[in-house]
């Protein structure tokens, strides 16, 4: 198999494999803060981490039928993008700024809290510029004439 010209857009296959990737990177970065990260102030631990595994397995389903480029699923994927860029950018532009130390103590905290974002910011790059990549033509009976009969 040759490799693509340079310069060349990447494949439908290529783009939604690396979305759903992506996204499923998220969703392990969304465990590992709840996990590993500063508790919440106030909340029950226990809660948070049951929520973020279930956030986890609705990612998981999602990222395997984008993988397959299922339409339903680029709209849920994009769904999951919007909603996640707007609770974790203002967090993560606070944690920039210097304003939410106790958010990223160290450098390990620091890249859960930041990698989540960056990963959701390139999922929705992807999802929106590369729309065709999920318009997929129906499975049914080929057109008449080109059965062989």
């Amino acid at each position: 198999m040759t490799s693509p010209p340079p310069g060349s857009a990447p494949s439908g296959t290529s783009v939604r494999v690396a979305a759903a990737t992506l996204l499923g990177i998220h969703g392990a970065l969304v465990v590992l803060d709840s996990v590993f990260g500063p508790p919440s102030l106030g909340g029950a631990v226990t809660g948070e981490v049951t929520l973020a595994v279930l956030h986890f397995l609705v990612v998981l389903a999602v990222a395997g039928s984008l993988s397959r480029g299922r339409p339903w699923a680029w709209w849920v994927a994009l769904g999951l993008t919007l909603l996640g860029l707007f609770f974790l950018v203002p967090l993560a532009m606070g944690v920039l700024l210097g304003g939410g130390t106790e958010l990223a103590r160290n450098a390990w905290e620091l890249a859960l809290v930041l990698g989540s974002p960056a990963a959701l910011v390139i999922v929705f790059a992807l999802l929106t510029t590369h729309r065709g990549a999920w318009l997929l033509p129906r499975p049914g009976p080929p057109p008449s004439g080109e059965d062989g009969h």
